[in-house]
C-alpha cells in the first residue's frame, strides 16, 4: 500500500489531507458563474482562468493573444474558438 491510499486510510475520507472531499473542495469550480459580463458562456474552468486574470470582458479579451489565452490552465482550444467568433461578431480580434 502506498500513496493517496494509504493517506485516506490514516486521515479518513473527510480529512483535508488524505480525503476525497477536500480535494474536491479545492478543484471544483462550482462557485464559478456559468457567464462573465458579456463573454460567452465557454465552461466554468475558463471563466475560472479568465477571472483569475481579472478579464471580465470581450474587449479585455481582445487585449490578449490566442497563445496568452491558452496559457491560461482552463483555457483550451474549444473556449479560445468559442471567443475569436464572439470578438469577431463584435468587431474585435486577438491581439497577435
Amino acid at each position: 500500500m502506498g500513496g493517496a491510499f494509504e493517506r485516506q486510510l490514516r486521515c479518513g475520507p473527510g480529512s483535508r489531507i488524505g480525503g476525497a472531499a477536500g480535494y474536491r473542495d479545492r478543484v471544483s469550480t462550482r462557485h464559478v458563474p456559468a457567464q462573465i459580463g458579456d463573454v460567452p458562456p465557454i465552461g466554468r474552468p475558463a471563466n475560472s482562468a479568465l477571472l483569475e486574470a481579472g478579464i471580465t470582458t470581450l474587449a479585455q479579451v481582445s487585449a490578449y493573444s490566442r497563445r496568452d489565452l491558452l496559457a491560461l490552465h482552463g483555457v483550451g482550444p474549444k473556449a479560445v474558438g468559442i471567443l475569436a467568433a464572439a470578438l469577431a461578431e463584435h468587431g474585435l480580434a486577438f491581439t497577435e
